[in-house]
């Protein structure tokens, strides 16, 4: 069976990765950093990408991100909020991504930090 080479170790890299590995694929990953970074988002995992999360078996809520359950609107001194209908996490990119590449390999993938 031939091997799988994915570069890249953010989310969508990661989350391949690990799916490949428990389908019993051999699986190699191949990320520029040698370490998860600071990204600049809104680190706002919503309640869909937390069920893709939990069918590759990974529990994001061991990551103690932060619950969002109110969205909040300023605007100058005026500030408006509304409850979600849904409950969304807050996490950092930097441990959402370490996290997952340390699933990919947990999982059998080969992850490979710091090449280029």
């Amino acid at each position: 069976m031939s091997r799988t080479v994915i570069i890249g170790g953010g989310l969508a890299g990661g989350g391949v990765a690990a799916r490949l590995a428990q389908l019993g694929r051999p699986v190699l990953l191949l990320e520029r950093e040698a370490a998860a970074h600071d990204k600049i988002c809104g680190e706002f995992l919503s309640v869909e990408a937390g069920r893709h999360l939990a069918a590759l078996g990974f529990d994001v809520s061991r990551l103690g991100g932060a619950r969002i359950d109110t969205m909040r609107l300023h605007s100058g001194t005026r500030t408006a909020a509304a409850r979600l209908p849904f409950v969304a996490t807050g996490i950092t990119r930097r441990t959402l991504d370490a996290a997952l590449l340390d699933h990919a390999a947990t999982a059998g993938a080969e992850v490979r930090r710091g090449v280029s």
